[in-house]
Formats: structure tokens, sequence, C-alpha cells
């Protein structure tokens, strides 16, 4: 059996229309905090902007030189060394059923080991059940005292806040080679 091949490239302007494709799918932008669907002006500002940045925070994941994800990091402090990854899967792309558990782990792997943090942090909505079972198996807790409702479509969203240490996550990621390879 071949090795399921998965790796990270920062983004390039070739990117832009399927990646905004995917933020815009209501698969993906169902789960994003934002609650307006994003113009094809504030993407490429927003891509004008990334490029500007010292330290690559923003990726397509991809499984064997397909694109099939996004990666990127927010809330990126350096000084206290924290950071929030949000990732996602593209719309209606072909990809082996792990590829959710193995593009989180990226985005684990890469902050901690390329960025440096010591501690990530994210918010879930209430709902996503998947996500969120996700996160808890790869070490996430969620925060007591800090959810709080985002506007989403009209409607008033709960959202957890959930953290992950660096500290955690070595411990972790010995009890998860026995289930996966990290």
């Amino acid at each position: 059996m071949d090795k399921i091949k998965y790796t990270l490239r920062p983004i390039e302007e070739k990117d832009l229309r399927i990646i905004l494709k995917w933020r815009n799918s209501d698969k993906v932008h169902s789960q994003m905090l934002t609650n307006h669907k994003i113009s094809w002006d504030e993407h490429y500002s927003w891509f004008q902007n990334m490029k500007k940045q010292a330290v690559k925070r923003n990726f397509v994941f991809e499984y064997d030189g397909e694109s099939i994800g996004y990666i990127g990091y927010t809330e990126y402090d350096e000084t206290n060394h924290t950071c929030s990854p949000g990732v996602y899967l593209g719309d209606n792309v072909t990809a082996p059923k792990d590829a959710a558990l193995y593009l989180f782990v990226a985005s684990i792997e890469y902050a901690f080991y390329k960025l440096n943090m010591q501690k990530l942090n994210t918010d879930v909505f209430a709902d996503n059940k998947t996500a969120l079972i996700l996160d808890e198996f790869l070490g996430y807790e969620i925060v007591p005292n800090k959810e709080h409702y985002v506007v989403k479509n009209g409607k008033e969203k709960l959202t957890y806040r959930l953290i992950l240490s660096k500290e955690k996550w070595l411990k972790h990621k010995k009890i998860l080679q026995s289930y996966i390879c990290v």
C-alpha cells in the first residue's frame, strides 16, 4: 500500500479563486465566525496583506499534490507565543477519510515547531460536534467560563474557546501515536 502524502505549502496567487470558493461555500462558511460572504476585493486585500507578513501563516493543505484544504493562523502573538489556528477541508474535494485528522495535526505541529508557539486557542461553535470531538481527541480543552455568542445569520450561536499547550501536546502526542502516525 502506498503511503498517503499530505503536505503544506504557502498560499500563492494561483490559489486565491479556489480558497475563496471554499471560504464562501455553505459547508465552510457556516462554521466560520464571520457573518458575511467574503468578496473578491476583500479576499485579494487579505492576500496582499498576508504577503507582507514576515512569518508564513497561511497554507494550502495538499494530498498527493492536490489542494484539498487550508490552514491559517490568526491572533498571532510572537511575544506571548500564542496563536489561533483555523483549518478547513475544501468543499467538494476528493480526500481520504483521515484527511481532516491530518489537517488538524498539521496545524498543531506547524504552530508548535515552526512558529514556536507555546499555546494554541481556537473558537468552535457548540453545535459543530465533529470539530469539537476532533479537537478534544487531539488534546484541546474547553476553557471554562470563556464561552460566548456570535451572531450568525441573524441568530446568536454559542461558541466555545478551546486551548492546547505545547506541553500538553507533547504528552498527548505520545498517546496518539498508538492510533495515528504523528
